[in-house]
């Protein structure tokens, strides 16, 4: 009873991920897909109208690309070199890493990315991953992985949620 339920959940978060995806692609209908390879290689900048799609880590330092993101990150982890201990400076290294994949996926600007992120198997994205031929720091398949593990629960709990409102507190002409 209990594996009904959940695919009946399952069912219904992917059908509110499909109309969500088709919605937004209707309204952006020009614009081409972005590919997972294309995500998850460090050097692409996505173009929206023809205009770098930024991301910005701690909300105000911006970037067009993940390779850029990188010297950031190792610059952050040597400033604090004398305050933190060395596994403390990999844990926020990790952090920075993490959020910064996460802002350039998860778009208020364009949805294309968080698109092929979940639209993809996490051995999919461990795939494209292992294909990249640019450097990228320790730890960047793991970043990736924990963002599209969050980012996929996240959806499936909204649309449990939804569904319990839904059959709870049922809405319309009886």
């Amino acid at each position: 009873m209990a594996i009904n339920s959940w695919l009946r959940n399952f069912g219904r978060a992917l059908g509110w991920v499909a109309y969500m995806l088709g919605a937004t692609a209707a309204a952006g209908a020009q614009e081409q897909p972005v590919s997972l390879r294309e995500i998850v290689t460090p050097s692409t900048i996505v173009l929206k109208d023809g205009r770098p799609v930024t991301f910005a880590l701690h909300g105000f330092i911006e970037f067009k690309s993940l390779s850029e993101l990188f010297p950031y990150i190792e610059s952050q982890s040597q400033r604090w070199s004398g305050a933190l201990s060395r596994e403390e400076r990999q844990r926020l290294a990790l952090d920075l890493l993490r959020r910064g994949i996460e802002s350039r996926v998860v778009s208020m600007i364009d949805e294309r990315p968080l698109e092929a992120l979940l639209t993809h198997t996490a051995h999919e994205l461990q795939d494209a991953i292992r294909k990249v031929t640019e450097p990228a720091p320790a730890g960047y398949e793991e970043a990736f992985l924990a963002v599209q593990a969050k980012w996929k629960h996240s959806v499936i709990a909204g649309a449990r949620r939804r569904t319990y409102r839904a059959e709870c507190f049922p809405i319309g002409i009886q």
